[in-house]
């Protein structure tokens, strides 16, 4: 990974989720373009060589590279993430190699990524001065971790099938979910799923809920003007008051003024 201490511009940073008949013809760009596919499938060539696409591979696309890409309609709508960003001049040499090792790589079973890009596109949108060299500075250790990630091609069936599972629940934190439910799934214990499940994520399943919960309620405050009540009822509390303490006890403030703090 390069250490270059001068800053990265980002210029673009979010999650989509295309229409059907999505399609891609991309001709050279001014900047690099690190593109993740998040849900779907379909093909894209890179500089005419072909790829599959489906959750978790990834692109870093240079300034001069053609890209080509169609969704299949079979597999539902494709979902991306995608950051346009420009590096320093002493990161170029870096980019053009590590989008050597990168493309076409599945990331799927690399628990740590979406949450990082989810927080990355949210500090992005709210909260950040344009230009913040933190964002910069984020991506970039970003690209340097996944340099550096093992390939988990060979986790475990039981390790793909929880690696399911928080993916189901990052998509849709406030569904019901039940631990024992999740140990059948698995067809292991609960006590082995709750320390498994540990080792890969960092939190037991429980305490991933909640997170993932909040986080969601993060974006609905900051992005919208809907009311505390209707975001607890969204995430699937049924007590607002409940929802309001457990945000304040995670977040060390209560909704309401998480969000005046960012509007301000």
């Amino acid at each position: 990974m390069n250490e270059s201490g001068s800053p990265w511009q980002v210029l673009n940073c979010r999650f989509f989720v295309n229409s059907e008949t999505w399609s891609w013809n991309s001709g050279a760009r001014t900047h690099f373009n690190f593109w993740m596919a998040t849900q779907g499938g379909g093909q894209l060539r890179v500089n005419g060589r072909e790829y599959a696409i489906h959750s978790g591979v990834a692109f870093l696309f240079g300034r001069d590279d053609l890209v080509v890409g169609e969704s299949d309609p079979e597999n539902g709508k494709l979902g991306n993430f995608a950051t346009h960003f420009l590096p320093d001049e002493a990161s170029e040499e870096w980019m053009f190699g590590l989008a050597q090792r990168l493309n076409g790589r599945s990331f799927r079973d690399c628990l740590w990524l979406v949450p990082a890009l989810r927080d990355l596109s949210r500090d992005f949108s709210f909260g950040s001065s344009p230009n913040d060299p933190r964002i910069g500075n984020r991506l970039r250790l970003i690209l340097g971790l996944l340099d550096n990630e093992p390939d988990r091609s060979r986790f475990s069936e039981v390790d793909r099938e929880m690696a399911e599972i928080v993916e189901r629940i990052r998509r849709n934190p406030a569904a019901p979910y039940s631990v024992q439910e999740m140990a059948d799934r698995c067809g292991i214990s609960v006590s082995r799923l709750s320390r498994r499940f540990r080792e890969l994520v960092g939190l037991p399943p429980n305490q991933f809920i909640v997170q993932e919960r909040l986080r969601t309620a993060e974006m609905m405050l900051l992005g919208g003007n809907d009311r505390i009540e209707t975001i607890a009822e969204r995430l699937g509390y049924r007590d607002v008051y409940f929802f309001s303490r457990q945000f304040r006890q995670h977040r060390g403030v209560a909704p309401s003024r998480f969000r005046r703090g960012f509007n301000a």
